[in-house]
Formats: structure tokens, sequence, C-alpha cells
């Protein structure tokens, strides 16, 4: 389940994404005109900034999702360990 810094992440992960496809969009219209240096300008000095910025927000994501999971897998694995010690002093009793 997605919760805390990953959900609050989202939400500005989507506004970026929406405003990189008006971007990407609008240079996509100006090199059909043949305005290629308009398209260029656009790309380079708006576009590729809030491409970085969704990079950037998609790393931070990936890292706290990355922290998140080994978290859990280490608690699955005590609790692993504790099942394993309970079964085998279980069996130690059943022996008695």
């Amino acid at each position: 389940m997605v919760q805390g810094p990953l959900l609050e992440g989202l939400p500005k992960v989507e506004e970026l994404w929406n405003q990189a496809h008006a971007l990407k969009t609008e240079v996509m219209r100006l090199a059909g005109e043949g305005q290629i240096a308009e398209a260029t300008a656009l790309l380079t000095t708006k576009e590729t900034k809030v491409w970085r910025e969704i990079k950037t927000e998609l790393q931070k994501l990936t890292e706290i999702q990355d922290q998140r999971s080994s978290q859990i897998v280490t608690q699955d694995q005590d609790k692993a360990k504790l099942m394993l010690g309970l079964a085998v002093v279980g069996g130690g009793l059943l022996m008695l």
C-alpha cells in the first residue's frame, strides 16, 4: 500500500508530468510548423528542466521505496527466525 512520503510525492510527479507533456506537445507543434529554432529553444529552456525535476522526484521516491522494502524484508526475516526458534523449542518439548 502506498503511504507517507510516497503518496505525497505522487501528485507532484503527476503535475510535472502534465507540464512536460504540454511542453512536448507545443514543441511538436512548433516543429511541425517549421519553427525549428523556437521548438528547440522551448525544448532546451523549459521542457528539459521539467523532465529533470521529474527524474529527481522519481529517484527520491524510488530511494524511499527501496528503504521501505529493505525494512520489510528485515522484519520478515526476523519473524521467520522467531518462528523457527519456536518450532525447535516446540519440537523439543514434544520429545520430552
